[in-house]
């Protein structure tokens, strides 16, 4: 399999399709879940593709490849996980939101023809723009503060709105993970700023404006996983168990799967898990497979 089977496979089924007849969700709920998957982005997270692959070296140069060519964009918005490696969209997806946003047309091509020239770069140099239009870039969505990004500690005395503040509750991915409009402002593109608070990172991680939804599912959708695993004997469980506390069995619309995570499919989360290393597969005699 190739990578962009793979990635073709994930986005198929990384949510499961609605109950039959709806059963246990409100018709709130349900179009809750439709408008929250029609708006996110074609995006794949690198440890599913991983854990369907199984080859990470050969995996990840043929990414390099696809992102050579221009076909797929990687992505590595800022993160307080460690193990986060990101993941990749299709370039022109990325190249239609930001032709049909409300940015200014001049700033448009020159953030496309910036990350034509850096197509292989998770992150652009901030030098590449100016200051206005990073500010604009960021409040649009499409840059974020990559996560090598150090402050000093003297932008704490600004007060509470500063970068730490701001970010600490956000999504990442969204204008709000960067403060919410104006944020470039807050932390040091102003006059009014102390020369002492001002930082400027070297480069800024390019994004999506309709990414941070799908990033906090999947992030709590691992949380909720893992904790599952926790509570089982020896820390792991069968498969079977797993994926039916998972789907809720006949009480499917009042799992958290639904209630909390959109539906998301259990190969979706065991498959970022496993792809993170968070947890391994094994085999348990007699039955199958089993997870810890």
């Amino acid at each position: 399999n190739t990578v962009l089977q793979a990635i073709s496979h994930i986005r198929t089924h990384l949510f499961s399709p609605l109950p039959e007849n709806f059963k246990g969700l409100s018709p709130t709920k349900v179009s809750e879940i439709l408008q929250f998957r029609a708006r996110i982005p074609p995006y794949v997270p690198i440890p599913l593709i991983n854990a369907l692959l199984a080859a990470p070296t050969s995996t990840a140069k043929e990414i390099a490849e696809l992102c050579a060519s221009g076909e797929l964009r990687k992505l590595h918005v800022s993160s307080r996980e460690r193990k986060d490696e990101g993941g990749v969209v299709p370039t022109e997806y990325l190249y239609r939101l930001v032709r049909e946003s409300e940015l200014n047309q001049e700033l448009k091509e020159k953030f496309i023809n910036t990350l034509k020239a850096n197509a292989t770069s998770a992150e652009l140099p901030g030098h590449l723009f100016e200051k206005a239009e990073v500010r604009e870039l960021m409040d649009a969505g499409f840059l974020t503060l990559p996560s090598s990004f150090r402050y000093d500690s003297a932008m704490e005395e600004v007060g509470k709105s500063t970068l730490t503040s701001m970010c600490s509750v956000a999504v990442s991915g969204t204008a709000a993970a960067v403060g919410g409009r104006g944020v470039v402002t807050k932390i040091g593109y102003s006059s009014r700023m102390p020369a002492a608070v001002v930082v400027e990172p070297a480069e800024y991680a390019v994004s999506l404006p309709t990414l941070g939804p799908l990033l906090a599912v999947l992030r709590s959708a691992r949380r909720v996983f893992l904790e599952m695993l926790r509570k089982g004997r020896n820390g792991g469980e069968t498969e079977k168990v797993l994926r039916e506390r998972w789907d809720g069995g006949a009480t499917a619309g009042r799992c958290r799967k639904w209630r909390e995570l959109k539906g998301l499919h259990w190969e979706g989360v065991v498959g970022e898990c496993l792809g993170r290393g968070e947890c391994e597969l094994f085999e348990v005699v007699g039955i199958g497979l089993g997870v810890r």
